[in-house]
């Protein structure tokens, strides 16, 4: 199962994001980042690290939107974070990774809680939790069924 969320960039473009817990980091697709009007810095061949895809080779990320860049998840939830990498990919991609679903952030910021889904007359409705100075939100996601390597439609596009 994969899950989908609307991910806004403060001051430029909302996007839909897949949630990706096996992603050590938030990682845009450069074409997304700019339709999304974010301000990109093409790297020097692995001057920001490489990544690896499932099953793939460790390439170099092709640039970085220096930070920081605050990331909104909801009208409450926002997060800064100091950079968010770019890669190349053939579909037009963003995965919200681990630097923004980690537990116990330090006081004052939000952090990521847990997932809950509810089901009211047969259908499934999903949400990440985040929670910041004993206030917890929960931010709507979409599930599906996802295959690797391919996300889904509703991903990748600037809204």
């Amino acid at each position: 199962m994969q899950y989908v969320l609307d991910m806004g960039f403060l001051d430029t473009g909302l996007t839909r994001a897949l949630v990706d817990t096996g992603s050590c980091s938030t990682i845009i697709d450069e074409t997304l980042a700019k339709a999304c009007g974010l301000p990109y810095t093409q790297s020097v061949p692995a001057e920001w690290g490489t990544y690896q895809g499932t099953g793939g080779e460790p390439q170099a990320y092709a640039g970085v939107v220096k930070g920081p860049v605050k990331v909104a998840l909801s009208k409450e939830v926002e997060v800064t974070l100091p950079f968010i990498r770019e890669f190349k990919h053939k579909y037009p991609l963003a995965l919200l990774g681990a630097d923004v679903l980690k537990p116990l952030m330090p006081k004052g910021r939000w952090w990521y809680s847990g997932m809950a889904n509810d089901i009211k007359e047969g259908m499934v409705t999903s949400k990440l939790l985040f929670t910041k100075d004993d206030k917890t939100e929960s931010v709507p996601c979409v599930a599906f069924p996802g295959s690797m390597g391919q996300p889904a439609v509703a991903a990748g596009q600037c809204l």
